[in-house]
């Protein structure tokens, strides 16, 4: 009752485009409130739309020769599809997209296999993302990260980081957690 006499004075007061409830698409991302209050966000057609690279047999069999500029803007094209979705709703591929990013300057035909290898596991799994109903008046933030220094392109170093929304007992037990951020990035050289 309450929520509908809320959304009623909502509509008055803002009135563009089109209202959706529990379940509509956003930005290309799927999103579905449960009756448990879980919300689900997915985005099941768009890994379709990650380029995969052009490479010949030729390319694959000298695969430390340098890519072409063509290539290279295959590269980017496919770089940033991945990207949309390693930051939308796929966090497990954030490590591979940063990977894939840092190595455009100094491409090889490796580049482009490791490219197509993203692209075919972004298209392999259909993932949901469930953001668990957390009682926010008793939730705290969650942070966990990591690094690995020196271990990418040009001796760079990588950082990955989760922010995660749970109930205090997550210090002491298995409980949900709602992960409401996630980045895999080149850590700056100090």
């Amino acid at each position: 009752v309450v929520f509908e006499s809320v959304l009623t004075k909502l509509k008055q007061r803002l009135t563009f485009g089109k209202w959706w409830i529990r379940e509509f698409t956003y930005l290309g991302r799927q999103v579905k409130q449960n009756p448990d209050f879980t919300v689900e966000i997915s985005q099941p057609s768009y890994a379709e739309k990650i380029p995969a690279v052009p490479i010949t047999r030729e390319q694959i069999a000298n695969d430390t020769q340098d890519v072409t500029e063509q290539t290279r803007e295959d590269l980017r094209r496919t770089a940033g599809a991945a990207c949309w979705m390693a930051k939308s709703t796929r966090p497990d591929l954030s490590f591979e997209v940063s990977l894939l990013q840092q190595s455009l300057t100094e491409a090889t035909y490796q580049t482009v296999k490791q490219a197509n290898t993203l692209v075919k596991r972004a298209s392999q799994f259909k993932y949901v993302w469930t953001i668990p109903g957390i009682d926010l008046r008793k939730a705290v933030i969650v942070a966990v990260s990591d690094a690995s220094p020196g271990k990418m392109p040009r001796q760079g170093s990588q950082g990955g980081m989760f922010l995660l929304i749970s109930t205090p007992d997550i210090t002491t037990k298995r409980v949900p957690a709602a992960c409401m951020y996630w980045l895999s990035h080149r850590l700056k050289r100090i």
